[in-house]
């Protein structure tokens, strides 16, 4: 799906679990931490059909962490 000159599913992975680890601060292990950026990026990954969607669908589930964690106190 992507191009040489866009970014790979590694990098990709690299960038969804600084996100993650930023949204948990601490709260999580890093174990579980990595297996759910996993799981983000395989669910982007087959449900696109376009870069586009595979970034839509990242970005969209990277927010729904965000705000179940703020909705929560704080706690995952």
């Amino acid at each position: 799906m992507a191009s040489a000159t866009k970014l790979s599913r590694d990098q990709v992975l690299h960038h969804i679990l600084k996100n993650m680890r930023s949204i948990f601060n601490g709260q999580r292990p890093d174990e579980e931490i990595v297996r759910f950026s996993k799981h983000i990026e395989e669910k982007a990954y087959t449900m696109s059909k376009t870069p586009a969607d595979y970034m839509k669908i990242i970005k969209q589930n990277l927010e729904q962490a965000r705000h179940q964690i703020k909705s929560n106190g704080g706690a995952a």
